[in-house]
């Protein structure tokens, strides 16, 4: 009888320490929010609207604040185009690396480019943390052509220390981007895609917008940043991140701020890696 009762205490020890794993820092409060179902909207507040159209003044001031909206809305896709004076009338042909033939940069726009080369590439490798009890390993393959769409697709695992153990679950996405404006010394571009999460064996998923850009001031400095915004489960997700290189041939070490919220659960770490140029 006594055997039976140890058994039983040892079971629910065992369990109870694992949801104290779970629910006890940062990584058991993203779990919780990914996991949770989207509750599709509370009560339908369909109250009476008043249109009443007060005079003609409502209307140029509601054009006025559509014309301000739109210009806002769409300055990061315009104002790009116009830094770098992309006529979409040249393409361009990569280097091996950022200032190995072009001291100005990475690029070298021409009407003829060398077809022997339509990709460009770079893989990166990255080790952070938040400085306390959260280390992140991540990676990254970026992939671009001539025409200029591409690929990019990105990892990373999250570990972290908690109460009666170790914590850990491994994020990422992949998109297809589309470079809309490209000079010899600044790249821009923007994509979808997907986001992806793996825990522990329970996989979610959902939609991603990214946009990001390349700039490359003087030889041997990269200064490279990106944003991502979308879902994940039933949780909404959004991610930026900046970092500062320099290069040594074809291999940039670099570092940097990367900053994920997931549905308001804030993990802010610095990083340090390298990326090779190919």
């Amino acid at each position: 009888m006594a055997g039976r009762w140890l058994i039983v205490i040892v079971v629910a020890a065992s369990i109870s320490g694992r949801s104290n794993v779970d629910a006890a820092g940062i990584l058991g409060r993203v779990r919780g929010e990914v996991n949770e179902s989207s509750s599709g909207g509370g009560s339908d507040q369909g109250g009476n609207s008043s249109s009443s159209c007060d005079d003609e003044d409502d209307g140029l001031f509601g054009d006025v604040a559509t014309w301000i909206t739109l210009r806002v809305v769409t300055s990061p896709f315009t104002l790009p185009i116009v830094f770098t004076d992309d006529q979409y009338e040249r393409d361009a042909a990569f280097d091996g690396a950022p200032y190995q033939s072009n001291p100005k940069g990475y690029v070298t726009l021409t009407e003829s480019p060398d077809s022997s080369r339509e990709w460009a590439g770079r893989l990166s490798i990255d080790s952070g943390g938040n400085f306390d009890d959260l280390f992140t390993l991540s990676g990254r393959l970026q992939l671009e052509h001539r025409n200029r769409f591409g690929i990019d697709a990105s990892w990373t695992n999250l570990n972290e220390r908690v109460p009666g153990g170790r914590d850990d679950m491994t994020l990422g996405d992949a998109n297809v981007v589309f470079r809309f404006a490209q000079s010899e010394t600044a790249l821009f571009y923007t994509g979808l895609g997907f986001n992806w999460l793996e825990d522990h064996g329970d996989f979610d998923a959902g939609f991603n917008f990214t946009y990001g850009a390349d700039w490359f001031p003087a030889k041997p400095l990269v200064v490279s940043s990106s944003i991502d915004l979308g879902g994940l489960g039933g949780a909404s997700f959004f991610r930026s991140r900046t970092t500062v290189g320099a290069l040594i041939e074809r291999f940039e070490i670099y570092t940097g701020f990367d900053y994920l919220n997931v549905e308001g659960v804030d993990i802010p770490t610095g990083v340090a890696g390298l990326r090779v140029w190919y």
